[in-house]
């Protein structure tokens, strides 16, 4: 699934960057591990429209606590996106500082203290795909998460991997979902 938002369709213009809703750009070295960068940045998200403040929240705990293959984490075989949320709604989230991206698994560590409480990340919903209006509706609330399917065959594709923003829209002529990356869309 590729979202594109149509400026023309748009019926608001909001940019949670300038909100102050969004921490800066991360990198996520050489794991997969997009989809904790990106739930992670919706609950950072979230959590600064709520409070007023914008916390900076662990990526690693996702990574050691709840990935599909954590060894010995607290919600191991996550098979959707979903189980991220849940997660975090069951066990809260660590800051940055108290648990540091490594960029690598490693063991799911229980001696931080969570700044987002757990309860917090239960009102999730699902968007169905390709539905602009309701996509704008969520944007208009607070960034959102997105799955980009950029494979071809296995691979990422070049294109995807070439591209930059100042590229404008990214519209590959194929793809499929044998690469995945999570992304947290801000405005």
């Amino acid at each position: 699934m590729l979202l594109i938002l149509a400026a023309s369709l748009a019926k608001a213009d909001v940019d949670w960057r300038s909100k102050g809703a969004v921490t800066g750009v991360a990198n996520q070295g050489p794991i997969c591990a997009s989809w904790a960068f990106a739930v992670t940045g919706v609950v950072e998200g979230a959590t600064a429209i709520q409070t007023g403040t914008l916390p900076n929240l662990s990526e690693q705990q996702l990574v050691d606590c709840a990935s599909p293959t954590c060894g010995g984490g607290d919600i191991c075989v996550c098979p959707q996106i979903g189980c991220f949320f849940t997660y975090v709604q069951t066990m809260g989230e660590c800051s940055e500082a108290d648990y540091p991206y490594t960029a690598r698994q490693g063991t799911c560590k229980r001696t931080c203290v969570p700044v987002v409480a757990s309860g917090f990340a239960r009102n999730w919903i699902r968007i169905t795909p390709g539905n602009e209006d309701s996509l704008t509706a969520a944007l208009d609330k607070a960034p959102v998460l997105a799955r980009l399917e950029v494979g071809d065959h296995g691979q990422s594709l070049q294109s995807f991997l070439d591209y930059g923003p100042s590229s404008g829209v990214f519209s590959p002529a194929t793809y499929d979902g044998s690469v995945v990356q999570w992304v947290v869309l801000v405005g």
